[in-house]
């Protein structure tokens, strides 16, 4: 829960270029920083996992995710 936590649901003061972003956020794995319920819940698990399918291959990541 904690590297959830410090990856996902806290901004860095060092990534805050436009606005604060995660570790997740700046690495494209995420869009959005997630919030207590979704990572107790997992809410958004699927959608990391297929960003992370999509950086992989080396394809584009569709908007929709």
């Amino acid at each position: 829960l904690y590297f959830m936590h410090y990856n996902f649901a806290r901004p860095h003061k060092s990534l805050a270029n436009p606005y604060p972003r995660t570790p997740a956020m700046a690495s494209g794995i995420s869009n959005h920083v997630w919030t207590t319920e979704e990572i107790v819940f997992g809410q958004s698990v699927v959608t990391c996992e297929l960003r992370l399918f999509y950086l992989g291959a080396g394809g584009n990541i569709p908007r929709s995710l």
